[in-house]
């Protein structure tokens, strides 16, 4: 679980990432069709964006600006915390994800990261889990990954939401 405390201004937007998108075989790709999301106390919107980072040799920059994003207030191209890297899409449908999962243990290779972005109101937001639907050679499947994510806010108990520490 991670939660991430509201700040002043709301609503707001939390993004949880460090998904990193992989096949266990080496042979085919896998075509994503939609994410959803189970959310007892649901954000005004959830957009799942993929982030794609290059190989190291493709990368420019400082290094912090490429890695696997935890949980962090704002939203592509609008991180409370500064730069994220890559090529993002909110476009899940047809994605098609060909890197195995011993090829993405290399941090030199490239990556596909799945961000869940919520806007979240006042009330706050909880997601319990989300479902990856996708295709691999013809047949569908579906992935359910149990990954809590709050943003902070009225709804939600003061023992998740506790201000931060200075």
């Amino acid at each position: 679980m991670k939660a991430l405390y509201a700040p002043d201004a709301v609503p707001y937007y939390a993004t949880f990432g460090l998904f990193r998108l992989c096949l266990n075989t080496s042979s085919g790709s896998a075509v994503l069709e939609q994410i959803d999301y189970d959310a007892p106390i649901p954000p005004l919107s959830t957009v799942p964006t993929l982030r794609t980072v290059p190989d190291e040799s493709e990368r420019d920059g400082p290094w912090q600006a490429w890695t696997p994003l935890g949980g962090v207030l704002g939203r592509p191209g609008e991180f409370a915390f500064g730069e994220a890297r890559g090529t993002f899409t909110t476009q899940v449908a047809g994605f098609e994800v060909d890197l195995t999962c011993a090829e993405i243990r290399d941090p030199e290779r490239r990556f596909i990261e799945l961000l869940n972005v919520l806007h979240v109101s006042g009330d706050g937001a909880q997601v319990d889990d989300f479902t990856i639907r996708y295709t691999f050679q013809d047949e569908s499947y579906e992935l359910v990954v149990p990954w809590q994510m709050i943003g902070c806010g009225r709804m939600l108990p003061d023992d998740l939401c506790l201000p931060p520490q200075e």
